[in-house]
């Protein structure tokens, strides 16, 4: 029971630690930007922070500001949920297949140094205009670094753990669970947030770039017609929205990387 609490303060502890680093880094931003706009003296083009956090009361009365943001964080959610379950496969084929992995990583190396909007009439070509071509533009564009990375992590533990696995006799899927996994766990943690990072950016731009996207209206959107009728310090405030959701996600990802750390060392 002491030991559970006791886990259970060092736990709130170092959650609170992030919090306060996350909170420094928000308040140098602000401080930074307070500072340039200072500098530039021109409110039409970087307002100060007191005329842009000023107007968040306004918009966050907006339902159609309130659904863009929803639209953009669920359609962010999709894209990662899909661009997972194609790492999973990738993950177990290059385990099954040597051949398979050699040839990924040849299209990686390949792909990877390439644009992400290079792929955009390719897809708008095949697809249109829609929600369909920013799905495969956002797995496009994130699949090919994590997938390089993945593959080389894939065989550092296919290397070290292999002989082990078949002394074992554990089948590729035991193999994934009890031994891959945990050997790569730091590294999958990694590559998770580096995936939201990638497609949340590609996203955004995506909405700023098209604007509407078939049904698809994102905080990139509303960003993009608020610059469109002139709205300076909306426009800035929903870049900020922008920055937050990105930073929380990011925070949240965060507190579990630390937490499986934790518990790896435990272990």
């Amino acid at each position: 029971m002491g030991n559970t609490q006791s886990d259970r303060g060092r736990t709130v502890g170092r959650n609170n630690k992030i919090k306060m680093k996350l909170a420094k880094h928000l308040l140098v931003f602000l401080i930074v930007w307070e500072t340039v706009s200072l500098a530039i003296g021109n409110a039409d083009i970087l307002p100060n922070t007191r005329l842009i956090l000023g107007t968040f009361p306004t918009l966050l009365a907006d339902k159609l500001f309130i659904d863009a943001v929803f639209d953009s964080v669920s359609f962010m959610f999709k894209s990662w949920f899909v661009i997972l379950i194609v790492l999973a496969f990738i993950t177990l084929f290059s385990i099954l297949n040597k051949g398979f992995r050699y040839v990924f990583k040849s299209i990686c190396v390949c792909f990877q140094p390439s644009p992400t909007f290079t792929w955009l009439p390719i897809f708008i070509l095949i697809f249109g205009i829609n929600e369909t071509t920013m799905l495969i533009t956002m797995v496009f564009g994130t699949i090919w670094l994590t997938g390089l990375n993945l593959v080389n992590a894939i065989e550092i533990a296919y290397d070290k753990w292999h002989k082990h696995c078949n002394n074992l006799n554990l089948n590729v899927f035991r193999s994934m669970y009890i031994v891959y996994f945990p050997s790569m766990k730091k590294m999958m943690l990694s590559m998770f947030k580096t995936s939201f990072n990638l497609s949340w950016r590609i996203m955004i731009a995506m909405e700023v770039i098209f604007g509407t996207i078939g049904k698809h209206f994102g905080v990139g959107t509303f960003m993009s017609d608020a610059k469109d009728l002139l709205d300076v310090n909306k426009m800035y405030a929903v870049f900020f929205t922008i920055i937050i959701l990105g930073v929380i996600i990011n925070w949240l990802i965060d507190i579990v990387a630390k937490e499986k750390a934790r518990e790896s060392i435990t272990v």
